[in-house]
């Protein structure tokens, strides 16, 4: 390690405070611009994806998945039990999300009832029906 002197320290908490608030500024301003896509489903998960500005996408990670905390910060805004689960490396600025069948939004836990219901709609939607 180096000794800091304090100017040092004044410009690197300077620097970071400057970049967070440009994180910020970013994620406000695209918020309105961000798009999501319809919910999809298989017989396990239900899925969306969430298609970010360019400006926005490059402040973000490459090479993991982003917490829920990062993408609410972000300005994604969707209910709770998602998770972005897969990097589509073409198009980083297109996130994807998927939560179990039945979860439910305000708490984000599966219920078992409305997994039932979800896996029947499913099922229906594509002729899968019990004999």
């Amino acid at each position: 390690f180096f000794p800091l002197e304090r100017q040092n320290i004044a410009f690197f908490v300077t620097f970071v405070v400057l970049l967070q608030q440009r994180i910020q500024y970013l994620a406000t301003m695209s918020a309105s611009r961000i798009e999501y896509s319809e919910k999809y489903a298989d017989d396990q998960n239900e899925y969306r994806h969430v298609i970010l500005p360019k400006e926005l996408s490059k402040t973000l990670p490459k090479s993991r998945l982003l917490t829920e905390t990062e993408w609410r910060q972000i300005g994604v805004q969707q209910s709770r039990g998602w998770t972005h689960y897969a990097i589509h490396r073409p198009e980083p600025h297109i996130l994807l999300f998927r939560r179990p069948l039945g979860t439910d939004p305000q708490s984000g836990r599966v219920d078992p009832e409305l997994e039932r219901i979800a896996r029947e709609e499913y099922k229906g939607q594509f002729g899968i029906l019990r004999k």
